[in-house]
């Protein structure tokens, strides 16, 4: 079924030719096998889109520093003369800004609403360049979007106030500082010379309570030592204010930092270097020294452990014969030296650590000479034996098993002297000290045989 009904087929804003009416010529026509048909002419006015129109083409604004943010200070005004239509969307506006500033995004300092008025987004104090050129730009909602634009000329005059310079300052401090302690004078410049200036300290936590202000002059000092601080910062900011005595409102801010170093003193040896003497035959695990560091710190950078180094070791592996216990000091013996009886003096080196941040260490130098065979053999139960035998005893017969001690632990062996001519009748092992018939005693007169 036909309606006859008109509609839009595509969007008469795409007319390259953009007329302001189209004609349609319309025939109206019956089913029957003879046709007859009807005509009608319709005209179709359409409401084109005009650009919105600034009301001139440069605006120029002087305002001051201190120009409250949000307050407009400028309006611009634009028509659309499609406005007049409510019905239509073409003649509503909308307003923006254009950065064309050389090095500043504008937008971080000004701002345009809805109705053209143009604003600062932020304080204006203490800005580096006092003109600032933009364009300000009005589109309508029309499709497709028609627009305008206008430049617009800023000039920020500076009013007098307070300033410091610089605005910032950075103390690196030891924990230990000795308190009171000066830090600085704050030099805020004041351009109205006939208010005093004022200082206070606007920080929070500790560094409210480590640093005093002097309100007149000024004067930083550390009056709270850094160790009283139970969190233990590595960093405290502190923010002091300058302000006119007879209108607080004009005022500025430095913000000062304070570095604080919780381990300032290394651990230091009471001396470089130490040395002990023991026998080879030691006991493990005995006490041979002790070695002593202190450190200054306060709390637990003050505390230090020991450890042998495994560097510098003369011989190479001297540590492992040595323990040092990493809180006394105390050094022992922890493998027997007699296992290395070709050396008699060990050299390694020992170091503290304490347990700041960062960490810091000291090391000396520990010596120790080993007295090597400090004991000869001793014959047991003494040293002068006497034996019988028969003067046809077998050559080879054992007579005398000689027992010794030695207190180093060391091997003994055994030997007749060579001088002695009873070595033609007699022998010993070297090993066990068995001394045996070596010839026939019959060979010989004697009935007593000395034998050293």
């Amino acid at each position: 079924m036909y309606t006859g009904l008109i509609s839009v087929a595509k969007r008469v804003s795409q007319d390259a030719g953009k007329p302001n009416t189209y004609t349609l010529y319309i025939i109206a026509q019956d089913p029957s096998l003879d046709p007859r048909s009807s005509t009608a002419t319709v005209s179709i006015n359409v409401y084109r889109n005009v650009a919105p129109l600034l009301d001139r083409d440069q605006y120029i604004a002087q305002i001051s520093d201190t120009q409250e943010v949000m307050m407009p200070f400028l309006n611009v005004v634009a028509t659309d003369s499609n406005s007049l239509r409510p019905d239509s969307d073409n003649g509503k506006m909308d307003f923006s800004i254009t950065n064309i500033n050389n090095g500043t995004d504008i937008r971080t300092l000004f701002g345009i609403d809805n109705i053209g008025q143009i604003y600062p987004v932020r304080s204006l104090r203490y800005l580096t360049t006092s003109v600032y050129t933009f364009q300000v730009v009005v589109s309508d909602r029309g499709v497709p979007s028609l627009t305008d634009t206008a430049n617009v000329t800023v000039t920020v005059t500076s009013t007098p106030g307070v300033i410091f310079s610089p605005t910032s300052s950075t103390y690196n401090l030891p924990e230990n500082n000795t308190t009171p302690a000066y830090l600085e004078t704050l030099g805020a410049i004041n351009s109205a010379g006939n208010s005093a200036l004022l200082y206070e300290n606007v920080a929070d936590g500790f560094a409210k309570l480590a640093f005093s202000v002097n309100a007149t002059s000024g004067d930083i000092t550390q009056i709270l030592n850094f160790s009283s601080d139970p969190v233990r910062s590595l960093s405290y900011v502190l923010t002091v204010r300058a302000y006119r005595q007879n209108d607080p409102t004009i005022q500025a801010f430095k913000t000062v930092r304070i570095n604080v170093n919780r381990n300032p003193s290394p651990p230091v040896f009471g001396l470089p270097s130490y040395t002990f003497t023991v026998p080879e035959n030691q006991a493990l695990g005995s006490v041979i020294g002790k070695v002593n560091a202190t450190d200054l710190d306060f709390g637990s950078a003050g505390d230090i452990t020991y450890s042998i180094s495994k560097t510098s070791n003369s011989p190479l592996m001297s540590y492992v014969f040595f323990h040092v216990d990493q809180y006394s000091g105390e050094v022992s013996i922890s493998r027997s030296v007699v296992e290395d009886h070709l050396t008699s003096t060990y050299q390694f080196p020992v170091v503290v650590t304490d347990n700041g941040v960062p960490q810091l260490t000291s090391t000396c130098t520990c010596t120790v000479n080993v007295l090597r065979n400090m004991n000869g053999p001793v014959f047991v139960p003494n040293n002068t034996y006497t034996v019988y035998i028969k003067e046809d005893a077998p050559v080879g017969l054992q007579i005398l098993d000689l027992n010794t001690t030695e207190a180093d632990n060391q091997s003994v062996s055994y030997r007749i002297v060579q001088n002695d001519i009873n070595i033609l009748y007699f022998q010993i092992s070297n090993v066990t000290g068995i001394i045996s018939i070596a010839g026939s005693l019959l060979q010989s007169t004697s009935s007593v045989f000395p034998v050293s």
